[in-house]
């Protein structure tokens, strides 16, 4: 009976013992921290704190991305500094696009990285040129990595995050499309949108060598003659040029679509340009060296000085020169015409010239007058015809010379 008793009482103390350690060791499991073991394709990665928010984030990702990860409770104390983050990214495999060696851009693999960089080429080249070669300019490649599942981007995300880097994210694909020049790499209509900053700097610069054939007008060479017919300074066309025709084929070089130079590498002569020949006054309307004949006659009838006409004595102011009604009279040297047409003062249709330092030319009589005021005369130019107009006894020209106002004999003149 007593050692029924004793084996009752051990058994309810062992029990009691057990049942004290158990309710100690939860106590001291519950003050533990509660974390989530992470396992991905079955294989243990690390841990995270078993917070909701976590657990649901990486839940996210891990859809996203079609990763497979499970979560399993516990509760452990971790070293201090365990950084959780990190499994908490979900690292995985990716492809990094690097600058000089400095990583930019993160995408899934290496095939989609070389899809973003032909992507940003062609948005980075004018539409309709004939491209010859295309490059960056730094040292851009890519290389494998291993990042967070979060920092890796999408095809038109990532295309976006190089061609502006100061803007917001893509919000959908139809906005990607949009981006002039990632359309046409893909078939689609682009158009720019409206708000899109015009002036910003991707991380890539793209320099683009294109070729183009031109039509280049030629422009006309001008030679001048000089000429005494013509006031100083003035220009008359005798012939017209024409300008010519070069085909040039260019090599354009273009940095983010824009033409920063060219260089012409050939060139094939279409139409040679035709000079043009002008005509250009040297004529200051001043009477300079020798004096020519008024007419091609030179047969005087009447002398300068005095004389008797008509039984009449008169001074005679000028020389009268015998010429048939028509005959060419020119201007015995260079001057401006001061006036020109019908005189009532009995010279008829008359040319009065001033040749400058006080001396005049006065042509008297004529049929018709080919100059008129105001213009520049020069030597041996042809100023009218002759005639008999006026007070005239026959048809002759009246030549007259003027100093100071005063007629002078004509002969040192002419």
């Amino acid at each position: 009976m007593r050692i029924a008793v004793r084996i009752v009482l051990a058994a309810w103390t062992a029990l009691a013992f057990f049942l004290g350690a158990a309710i100690f060791l939860e106590h001291c499991l519950t003050q533990l921290p509660a974390w989530e073991k992470v396992y991905r394709d079955g294989r243990y990665i690390g841990m995270v704190p078993a917070r909701a928010s976590v657990v649901t984030a990486m839940r996210s990702i891990a859809d996203g991305y079609g990763l497979s990860i499970a979560f399993a409770p516990v509760h452990a104390s971790v070293p201090a500094g365990y950084d959780w983050r990190r499994v908490a990214e979900l690292p995985v495999p990716a492809a990094a696009i690097t600058v000089d060696g400095r990583p930019v851009v993160y995408t899934r693999n290496l095939q989609a990285a070389n899809t973003v960089l032909q992507q940003v080429r062609r948005a980075l080249i004018p539409a309709g040129i004939r491209v010859t070669s295309v490059h960056f300019v730094r040292r851009v490649g890519v290389r494998p990595a291993v990042v967070g599942a979060l920092r890796v981007q999408t095809v038109r995300r990532a295309v976006h995050a190089i061609l502006y880097p100061d803007a917001r994210p893509l919000a959908s694909r139809a906005e990607f499309l949009r981006i002039p020049g990632v359309a046409r790499s893909l078939g689609a209509d682009a158009v720019r949108p409206a708000g899109r900053q015009a002036d910003v700097h991707p991380l890539l610069d793209v320099v683009a060598t294109a070729a183009a054939v031109r039509v280049v007008r030629v422009p006309y060479p001008v030679h001048y003659v000089a000429t005494d017919r013509l006031p100083r300074g003035q220009v008359r066309v005798i012939r017209r040029g024409t300008p010519g025709q070069v085909r040039q084929r260019v090599l354009i070089r273009y940095i983010n679509g824009r033409a920063v130079g060219q260089e012409v590498v050939g060139t094939a002569t279409i139409r040679k340009a035709e000079p043009e020949v002008a005509l250009r006054g040297t004529n200051d309307g001043i009477a300079q060296g020798e004096w020519v004949w008024p007419t091609d006659s030179h047969f005087i009838t009447s002398p300068f000085g005095p004389r008797i006409l008509g039984g009449r004595y008169e001074f005679h102011p000028g020389v009268d020169i015998a010429c048939p009604i028509g005959s060419p009279v020119y201007a015995t040297n260079d001057g401006q015409v001061i006036d020109a047409g019908w005189n009532s003062g009995g010279y008829g249709n008359w040319v009065l010239i001033d040749n400058g330092r006080g001396v005049e030319t006065v042509f008297g009589h004529l049929s018709r007058v080919m100059v008129h005021a105001g213009q520049v005369v020069a030597k041996g130019q042809l100023i009218g015809y002759s005639g008999e107009t006026g007070e005239a006894t026959g048809p002759h020209l009246h030549y007259e010379v003027r100093l100071n106002g005063r007629p002078v004999s004509p002969t040192p003149y002419m």
